[in-house]
């Protein structure tokens, strides 16, 4: 399977290399799904729980899992959560 890159959520969160001391904006969450496939994952904005992009769906919950993670890896270190 084939995974896009997320580098443009860290430039998002950090325009032009500016870092800030602030609490985690943004929270995957994995989730089910009705039907064939089970499981997708989301990003909502911690502040105001508005979601902010969701995945397609999976039929293992590991890789929307790893969508997570890897999206995960571009935001700065938020947190994933497992709502299943």
């Amino acid at each position: 399977m084939c995974f896009p890159s997320f580098a443009w959520v860290q430039s998002a969160r950090f325009p032009l290399g500016v870092r800030k001391e602030e609490p985690d904006v943004i929270r995957f969450e994995i989730r089910r799904a009705a039907g064939s496939q089970p499981y997708y994952c989301r990003a909502v904005s911690v502040g105001n729980s508005g979601v902010l992009m969701t995945s397609e769906t999976y039929h293992a919950k590991a890789d929307a899992m790893r969508v997570a993670e890897i999206m995960r890896g571009g935001s700065g270190g938020a947190q994933v959560v497992d709502l299943t």
